[in-house]
């Protein structure tokens, strides 16, 4: 329990905002190494669901990265699956989270769209935009 207590403590102090929720969910599977950025919480559900799907398909499966680019949640992950056909449904179901990322708000989860704001390219509904 203290080691896991360690690294839940290490990954809340590297993650830049990622929220406690989604590091409960995830942190067993996040690598030594992962690159984690996320401003909001409103993908939290999406990548939660995400990770539970992952999970029935590679219970060993490491999350390289979670971040953000040109307004989309990206994913990046490990696996030593040797099945084709496991690995190709896994990053369906990713490819799937990051276009619903599209039209998800990243600040609260509601339906959105891309915005442009402060030069930065992000999700957000009508009421957080």
């Amino acid at each position: 329990m203290l080691n896991g207590a360690r690294k839940r403590m290490r990954l809340v102090q590297k993650s830049n905002r990622i929220s406690k929720f989604l590091i409960n969910k995830i942190y067993d599977n996040v690598s030594e190494e992962a690159d984690l950025y996320l401003p909001f919480n409103g993908w939290d559900g999406l990548i939660a669901s995400l990770h539970e799907k992952l999970l029935m398909l590679d219970k060993n499966y490491l999350i390289d990265s979670i971040g953000i680019s040109n307004g989309k949640l990206t994913f990046e992950i490990t696996t030593h699956q040797e099945l084709d056909v496991v690995v190709s449904a896994m990053y369906h179901y990713i490819h799937r989270a990051e276009y619903e990322s599209t039209k998800k708000c990243i600040r609260c989860g509601k339906p959105g769209f891309l915005n442009v704001k402060n030069g930065e390219i992000l999700t957000f509904c009508k009421g957080c935009g």
